[in-house]
């Protein structure tokens, strides 16, 4: 017997106290504000 599920959303890292970043020469910055979370879980019954 199996059981498995997907699960994915997302996060704004700000909301969490992270706010380190570096900006780029071409005036971009490093790390994005939004943090995309995928998890994918199966069981396996024994």
């Amino acid at each position: 017997m199996r059981a498995g599920f997907a699960a994915k959303t997302m996060i704004n890292r700000s909301d969490f106290g992270l706010s380190w970043n570096k900006l780029l020469e071409t005036g971009g910055v490093t790390v994005g504000d939004e943090i995309e979370i995928n998890l994918q879980i199966q069981g396996i019954q024994q």
